[in-house]
């Protein structure tokens, strides 16, 4: 489903979407001072739904430019388009991280902002 999200959404003129985190791992494994160490995922909250596999962060370009402003008009139109595609897909729009995108995450009943 989100690989023919980011089809899609690159199908509208000017507009470049890319992956750029999907699932992540916590504790993540990394090399720290020459050795494998595990530390906890500080960048996403616990009981992300990152750490499960049912959510991704993704990349907006318009023209060309990086467009982080989650108030812009292509991620409004993004978010919607997202939560059309399944009645559990779940703009993160809704928490003010416009990038994020998930499954069965938050409450629908509320329009998007």
């Amino acid at each position: 489903m989100l690989a023919a999200f980011i089809l899609k959404a690159n199908a509208i003129p000017g507009v470049e979407l890319a992956l750029d985190e999907g699932t992540v791992q916590s504790p993540r494994a990394v090399w720290l001072q020459g050795k494998r160490a595990k530390l906890p995922d500080a960048v996403h909250k616990q009981g992300s739904k990152h750490h499960t596999g049912e959510a991704a962060d993704l990349n907006l370009y318009f023209h060309g430019e990086y467009i982080a402003d989650g108030d812009h008009r292509i991620w409004k139109l993004l978010a919607e388009e997202w939560e059309a595609m399944h009645p559990l897909a779940t703009s993160g729009r809704r928490w003010r991280d416009a990038n994020h995108c998930s499954l069965a995450e938050g409450d629908r009943t509320e329009p998007l902002p």
